[in-house]
């Protein structure tokens, strides 16, 4: 008879005790731990030039960048950037943040797109969910609308509302400086005639 030996599962805890002292970033879901890979130089001029757009709009709440574990039970991420206007006394971890940001890259975007949406639409201070595309001109936002959940995608000349922080900005003033090519929009042609 074979048995399998499980791994032990990670307390909340030493999970975070962990993080303190690590040089290398993890994420936890339920006891187990997953190591954060580093961003390209386009991940990071997107997450910096929304940081800073987002820091000149927040008044008195908080833009967090990268390096802040945001808490949904026994799940813990490091959203990309993060606006928290009632932050909790843990100097490491939030726990409601009203807007959480992720740029996405070809090994998270799968992640991004379900298993952090879920979870993220679990913070009740959650207003928005806003994944960044970098390979192209594009803007996908998750809104909280009472108590569903809407969507709506930005591409081409698209501006952009947030209502925490209040800001407005488009897709030119995101990816300024950058070579990432526009999403094809289809255009109706004139029927031929012979």
């Amino acid at each position: 008879m074979n048995v399998v030996k499980r791994k032990p599962l990670l307390s909340v805890d030493d999970y975070l005790a962990g993080e303190r002292v690590s040089d290398v970033r993890h994420e936890y879901a339920a006891g187990q731990v997953f190591a954060m890979a580093g961003g390209s130089k386009r991940h990071n001029r997107i997450s910096l030039k929304l940081a800073s757009l987002l820091q000149a709009s927040a008044g008195p709440c908080i833009t967090h960048m990268a390096d802040v574990l945001v808490r949904i039970d026994q799940v813990f991420y490091y959203p990309d950037l993060m606006v928290v206007c009632e932050p909790n006394s843990d100097a490491y971890v939030e726990t409601n943040p009203c807007l959480i940001v992720e740029v996405l890259s070809d090994s998270t975007e799968a992640i991004d797109r379900r298993e952090k949406l879920y979870n993220y639409q679990r913070i009740a201070h959650l207003q928005a969910y806003v994944l960044v595309a970098q390979n192209e001109r594009r803007v996908d936002v998750f809104r909280r609308a009472g108590k569903v959940w809407t969507f709506e995608t930005h591409t081409g000349d698209s501006e952009i509302t947030l209502d925490c922080p209040a800001l407005s900005f488009t897709l030119d003033q995101l990816y300024s400086g950058m070579d990432v090519p526009a999403i094809f929009e289809a255009v109706s042609a004139p029927p031929i005639s012979s």
